[in-house]
């Protein structure tokens, strides 16, 4: 049972931190490839 919530709670800590990293890579690579497309 303990693992079950160890791995709820290692879940609800790692997923937010995973989709604000990608949001984050995300929006770079958008901007990198309209810089290289004004170009």
């Amino acid at each position: 049972m303990l693992e079950l919530i160890t791995l709820l709670v290692v879940i609800r800590v790692v997923l937010p931190l995973a989709y604000e990293l990608g949001k984050a890579y995300g929006m770079k690579w958008i901007e990198k490839r309209f810089d290289d497309n004004k170009e």
